[in-house]
């Protein structure tokens, strides 16, 4: 079977993977605060891991765009020398000096079934798991 035909419109899907993988990437580090989406809150934990397979597609959709051309050794190579380290680094950065978020306190809502109370130290803690809902911050005494 000959699969050369479907080399473009692969690189162009890990293209656009690479571009949804880092929108997303950017809008978990770009939330935060009181009024934040927990779908966003929850992407914020996982930009390292969306870093890398952001860097894998990204080489995939060179590998397989720049099939005889000239500059798709240059740019694997500088792909992977650039990103690599960045992403080891950024990875170490965000561990060592990331949030501690530890749980203080955990309790039913007054009044409302459907939520809980949550009291954290050193950040917030969701109260839904519904993506649409928006998280509030509590006033620090």
């Amino acid at each position: 079977m000959n699969f050369t035909r479907y080399r473009r419109p692969s690189a162009f899907l890990l293209l656009a993977v690479t571009v949804v993988l880092g929108a997303a990437a950017v809008a978990g580090l770009g939330s935060g605060g009181e009024g934040a989406l927990v779908l966003l809150i929850e992407l914020r934990e996982y930009v390292p891991l969306l870093g890398w397979l952001a860097l894998v597609a990204m080489t995939g959709a060179v590998l397989l765009g720049l099939k005889e051309s000239l500059l798709r050794s240059p740019v694997v190579t500088t792909l992977l020398v650039v990103g690599v380290p960045m992403l080891l680094i950024g990875g170490f950065v965000s561990a060592a000096f990331g949030d501690d978020e530890e749980v203080e306190t955990e309790a039913a809502a007054p009044g409302r079934g459907d939520r809980r109370f949550v009291v954290t130290l050193g950040g917030y803690a969701p109260t839904s798991k519904r993506p649409s809902d928006r998280r509030d911050a509590c006033p620090r005494m």
